[in-house]
């Protein structure tokens, strides 16, 4: 089925239940296609059991935008963006549905990164839906059933868009960015090899918006050389990017799950190679540390050589985690570099 019309074609707009059934592929070169088409009570449905290719500025909305009526548009097949101009794959409103009930993991392609919206759908499709590009989202995807796999592509909540109805079994696996308009905090529901571990970033600066983050899960252990007396988790690290902002900051926390540290808890940092681990506020299972300034990846661990010990001249309590040396008892806890200084008390 193919409409190259110049308006919009609909189902109808009355009180009549009309269904269609599209047994090939429907290809939208131009114009709109919505089921529904107006405010009538019946619901205005399209199943389509091929593929769905959107092209130019083509446009499929399960209700006309303007209208309040009720209509679905049920995707079985995948769906491809080629060459858009103005294309769009929406619900259209609040009163429409588009859904992914695929059997097999479906897919979905653009051959560019602007030009077409794309949103306000629902994945219910047990075994996923694939990347085949980098794919950005204007509207809310619900994850009624299934998760999002990118591949080596990326998946952008753009401003607006959004990830509903996350769970262990329902997330991104793979690269997910997500646009910052303002400050403020924002989860990646992430995961991978089935190993849900969402990570929230809280943005305190940002000098350019939006400015987008980026976040992945890579089971692995963090590469590099750790500090002397830290000790990581070594089945997994995130990595962490930032593009728009020059002078940004933010707090970061992580899910350490299925890692039982017994001493001091720390968040690792590799840097461009230079590995740095920053006392860690923990509240089973999360770690946050607060005022992070660069990329980089990222993992939990521990000061696994934390002792405490007395100073028998000041009978001053002291506590050395790696390389740092904390003075326990002062009104505020100060931080001193353990190499090459003299430590002091401060009455």
């Amino acid at each position: 089925f193919t409409s190259a019309l110049a308006n919009a074609l609909n189902n109808g707009s009355g009180n009549s239940v009309r269904a269609l059934t599209i047994g090939g592929n429907l290809i939208i070169n131009g114009g709109v296609y919505n089921p529904q088409g107006g405010s009538g009570t019946g619901t205005q449905t399209v199943a389509v059991n091929g593929n769905v290719y959107l092209s130019g500025s083509g446009k499929l909305y399960a209700v006309n935008p303007l209208a309040t009526g009720l209509g679905t548009v049920s995707i079985n097949g995948n769906i491809y963006i080629q060459s858009p101009t103005d294309v769009a794959l929406s619900a259209g409103g609040s009163t429409g549905t588009i859904s992914l009930n695929g059997t097999p993991q479906q897919t979905i392609f653009s051959d560019a990164t602007t030009g077409y919206t794309l949103g306000d759908m629902v994945l219910n499709n047990s075994n996923g839906l694939s990347l085949g590009s980098d794919i950005a989202l204007t509207g809310a995807l619900t994850l009624a059933s299934g998760s999002v796999t990118t591949g080596s592509n990326t998946l952008t909540l753009g401003v607006g868009g959004s990830l509903e109805n996350v769970s262990e079994t329902n997330n991104v696996n793979g690269k997910l960015s997500i646009v910052f308009n303002a400050t403020g905090s924002k989860t990646f529901p992430v995961s991978k090899g089935g190993n849900f571990r969402p990570v929230t970033i809280n943005t305190t600066a940002l000098d350019v918006t939006p400015s987008t983050f980026t976040v992945e899960q890579i089971e692995s252990t963090l590469p590099g050389t750790t500090p002397s007396g830290v000790s990581v988790f070594a089945d997994r690290y995130w990595t962490v990017s930032q593009s728009g902002s020059s002078v940004y900051a933010y707090d970061l926390t992580l899910d350490g799950t299925s890692y039982s540290p017994t001493s001091e808890k720390s968040i690792v940092q590799n840097n461009g190679g230079n590995v740095t681990s920053f006392s860690a506020v923990y509240s089973a299972p999360y770690y946050t540390y607060t005022g992070i300034y660069t990329d980089g990846s990222f993992t939990v661990g521990e000061y696994s050589g934390a002792t405490s010990f007395n100073n028998q001249t000041n009978s001053k309590n002291l506590t050395v985690r790696g390389s740092e040396i904390y003075l326990n008892n002062a009104a505020n806890v100060t931080v001193i570099n353990a190499t090459g200084v003299v430590v002091k008390y401060l009455n």
